[in-house]
């Protein structure tokens, strides 16, 4: 999981977004979310 959010925030910084750590954790709480459903 880390290389995801690593990559993922790479590829944010590229395009210059800059998430705080609350809205990180937020999506991380989203995409576990969408994960679960999708595993359904």
């Amino acid at each position: 999981m880390d290389a995801t959010w690593t990559w993922f925030r790479e590829k944010l910084s590229e395009r210059q977004i800059d998430l705080s750590e609350e809205q990180l954790h937020q999506f991380e709480t989203y995409w576990r979310l969408l994960v679960e459903w999708n595993e359904k």
